[in-house]
C-alpha cells in the first residue's frame, strides 16, 4: 500500500492543490498492475484532503478491497461551481478524475469507480452522482442528503453566500430533479446512505429517506441504515468500513509497502 500525496496545477482553479491518494499494489512486484477500482472520497465542512487518512482507518480498509483511494481538497465550495471563487465541482467531477487517471492505475470503466464523503462530502458525493450519474456507479453518502444546507445557520450563512449568492432553493430544486430523472431514466445507480442516531443531520437524512422510498421502483439501488454515533469522525469511521465491503469488491493479492 502507497500513500501519495500529489500537487498540481488544477486548469478548473486555475491555482496549485493537494490530494492524496491511497494505491494498492500487486505482491509480485513482476506482476503489471491492473486498472484499480476507484473510491474519490470527498471531506466534509471544515476539514482538508488529509482529514481522512487523519482521522479514519481508511488505508486499511482500502487494502483489503484492492481499491484505490482518491481524496482531494474542496475547501468551503460545498463541491460546486462558486458565485464568488473556485470551479470546485468541474474539478472534482472532469479535471481531477482525468488527472488521476492519466498519473496512476486507475480504472476508467464507470463500474470500477464510486464516490462518497462524509456531512458536506457527502452531500457533494450524491449531488455529483445523481448529476452525472455516467461516471460513478456507486455513491457514499454519510450524515448528509441531497439538499443539505440551513441558510440560516450562522456557520453556513458566509459560505452559502459565497458558494450560492443566494441561489440555494435553485439547487435543491436542481437536485431533486436529478434524484428524480436518474431514478426514472438511469443508468443504475447504487446509493449507500447513512446517518447516526444521534447525528446533527439525521433529519435531513430521515427525510431525504422518505423521499427516495416514496420514488416507484426504477434505476436506483437505494440502502439506509442508521448506526450509532454523532456527526463526528468515529461516525464515519464506521460508515467507511460498512460502505467499501458494500460495494462488493473482488479482493487482489496486494502488499503492505
Amino acid at each position: 500500500m502507497s500513500l501519495i500525496r500529489m500537487d498540481f496545477f488544477s486548469e478548473k482553479l486555475n491555482m496549485f492543490t493537494p490530494v492524496n491518494v491511497i494505491l494498492p499494489l500487486p505482491r509480485d512486484a513482476r506482476t503489471e498492475l491492473r486498472p484499480l477500482p476507484t473510491l474519490l472520497l470527498l471531506h466534509g465542512m471544515g476539514d482538508d484532503f488529509s482529514a481522512w487518512t487523519r482521522q479514519t482507518a481508511i488505508e486499511r480498509y482500502a487494502l483489503r478491497a484492492g481499491l484505490a483511494v482518491v481524496m482531494p481538497d474542496g475547501g468551503l465550495s460545498c463541491y460546486e461551481n462558486m458565485a464568488h471563487g473556485g470551479r470546485y465541482r468541474d474539478y472534482i467531477a472532469l479535471e481531477l478524475p482525468r488527472v488521476m487517471a492519466e498519473t496512476f492505475p486507475l480504472s476508467k470503466c464507470r463500474e470500477d469507480n464510486f464516490i462518497a464523503g462524509c456531512s458536506m462530502g457527502g452531500c457533494g458525493a450524491l449531488k455529483l452522482a445523481l448529476s452525472l450519474p455516467d461516471k460513478w456507479s456507486a455513491a457514499g453518502c454519510f450524515s448528509a442528503a441531497h439538499t443539505e444546507y440551513n441558510p440560516d445557520a450562522p456557520r453556513n450563512r458566509a459560505m452559502l453566500e459565497r458558494v450560492y449568492a443566494g441561489e440555494l432553493d435553485a439547487f435543491n430544486a436542481r437536485a431533486d430533479e436529478d434524484l428524480l430523472r436518474v431514478n426514472a431514466e438511469g443508468p443504475a445507480l447504487r446509493i449507500w446512505h447513512g446517518w447516526g442516531d444521534g447525528d446533527a443531520l439525521r433529519e435531513n437524512a430521515l427525510k431525504m429517506r422518505a423521499r427516495v422510498e416514496a420514488l416507484p421502483a426504477g434505476q436506483l439501488d437505494y440502502h439506509s441504515e442508521e448506526l450509532p454515533g454523532r456527526h463526528d469522525w468515529a461516525l464515519w469511521d464506521a460508515m467507511a468500513a460498512r460502505f467499501i465491503p458494500w460495494l462488493g469488491l473482488s479482493i487482489p493479492e496486494v502488499r503492505l509497502l
